[in-house]
């Protein structure tokens, strides 16, 4: 049997197995989250980003003010709740409510889907800095801001029309 036998190539598949493994641990890099994110708005450059075992977190310039047509803007927490059913992408547009006041909402209309995007935006936190954080909590209280959420990756959105800066969120869900 050669020195290095079985069990060593048993370790050699199993450390790169691990390997890759932890190379892939981001909930979405990127390349991944620009790409799903550009399908419902126009990005351009990345502001900030970051992206680990349990959370992503981001912010991009958008280009202009325009909201794709793959996502549909709700005037209210009841139209949102109800068009997640079909839709998987849906957004809030009330300047009555912030965003925060819009998951609070929801979660009171139906607890499944509010407290998943409150989780969101809380687990996310560990992957903002301080700068990003900031914005983020800025963003959170602010009724010009406007909410989506993407049910199918659980990637919470908030955009920022007078800045037009659009910022991401996703927990470990």
């Amino acid at each position: 049997m050669h020195r290095f036998g079985v069990r060593s190539t048993n370790r050699l598949v199993l450390a790169l197995t691990i390997a890759s493994f932890l190379s892939a641990c981001g909930r979405f890099n990127e390349a991944e989250t620009r790409d799903r994110v550009a399908q419902f708005f126009p990005l351009g450059p990345t502001l900030s980003f970051m992206s680990k075992i349990d959370c992503t977190a981001g912010a991009f310039r958008l280009i202009d003010d325009t909201i794709g047509a793959e996502v549909t803007v709700e005037p209210g927490i009841i139209g949102m709740i109800l068009m997640l059913e079909r839709r998987s992408v849906v957004a809030v547009d009330d300047p009555a409510l912030t965003p925060d006041e819009i998951m609070v909402k929801a979660a009171n209309y139906s607890r499944d889907r509010g407290m998943a995007m409150r989780r969101t935006v809380l687990e996310a936190r560990a992957c903002m800095d301080e700068k990003l954080a900031q914005e983020f909590g800025r963003l959170l209280a602010a009724p010009e801001a406007i909410f989506a959420y993407d049910s199918d990756t659980a990637l919470v959105m908030i955009i920022d029309h007078a800045n037009r800066v659009l910022v991401v969120a996703r927990g470990s869900a």
